[in-house]
C-alpha cells in the first residue's frame, strides 16, 4: 500500500478523525482496541458466550459517545475513557442479568456473576490496574503495529523495525537495506508517528 495513502503525515488523531465520521478511522480503532476490551470484558467475569454482545454494545456505546471525549488533561486517555464506557456497559448487562435473576431466569450462575461485579465494577484499585496493565498495553501496541505495517513499503517498515525494536544503528540498518542513514531516521519517524497516531 502506499505510504501516501490520504497524505497520512497531516491527518488528525485517530480519535479526531472517528468524531469525524471516518469509516476507515473507526475500523482501525475497533481492531486495535476490541481485544482490550475482550479481555476487560471477560475478565469483569462475563462468560466467553456473552463477552462479544458486550465488546459489540461497548463500541456502540463508543460511536454514540466519542464526541464527548475530551483531553483536558494529561492523565485524559482514550484508553482510560473507553474503560469508563466498557465498565458502563457491563453494568448495564449485569443489571439486565440481575432482572433476569429476579424474574428466575439464569439460576445460581447468574447470581454469582452478579457477586463478581460487586468487586469488579466498583473497585478503582481494578480499574488502575486493567488501564495501566503491561500485557494489554503490549498487545495493543502488537495489534497497532500489524494495522500499521500495511500502510508503509516493505523497505520502510524494516528500516523501522530493525532501527526502532531491534535497536540496531540507522547507519547499519541503511547500509543492509540500501537507503540513507536519514531515510531510516526518517521511516522510524514517520512509523512511530502513526502508531502514535492509532495509539493516542
Amino acid at each position: 500500500m502506499s505510504e501516501n495513502n490520504g497524505d497520512w503525515s497531516t491527518s488528525p488523531t485517530l480519535v479526531q478523525r472517528v468524531k469525524a465520521r471516518d469509516a476507515e478511522a473507526w475500523s482501525r480503532l475497533c481492531d486495535v482496541y476490541s481485544p482490550l476490551v475482550f479481555a476487560w470484558v471477560r475478565r469483569a467475569g462475563i462468560s466467553i458466550d456473552d463477552a462479544p454482545d458486550v465488546v459489540q454494545e461497548v463500541f456502540r456505546a463508543v460511536l454514540a459517545g466519542i464526541d464527548g471525549f475530551r483531553r483536558e488533561r494529561a492523565e485524559d486517555t482514550f484508553r482510560g475513557w473507553l474503560l469508563v464506557v466498557t465498565r458502563n456497559e457491563i453494568r448495564g448487562w449485569y443489571r439486565r442479568r440481575q432482572k433476569q435473576v429476579a424474574t428466575g431466569e439464569g439460576g445460581t450462575d447468574a447470581a454469582l456473576q452478579l457477586v463478581q461485579l460487586a468487586t469488579w465494577v466498583d473497585s478503582d484499585d481494578e480499574a488502575a490496574e486493567l488501564a495501566n496493565d503491561p500485557g494489554a498495553e503490549s498487545e495493543l501496541i502488537r495489534r497497532a503495529a500489524d494495522l500499521v505495517r500495511q500502510d508503509f513499503q516493505t523497505q520502510t517498515w524494516q528500516a523501522f523495525w530493525r532501527a526502532t525494536v531491534e535497536g540496531h544503528a540507522a547507519a547499519d540498518v541503511a547500509q543492509d537495506l540500501q537507503m540513507s542513514a536519514g531515510a531510516v531516521r526518517q521511516a522510524k519517524f514517520r512509523v512511530l508517528a502513526r502508531l502514535r497516531e492509532v495509539l493516542e
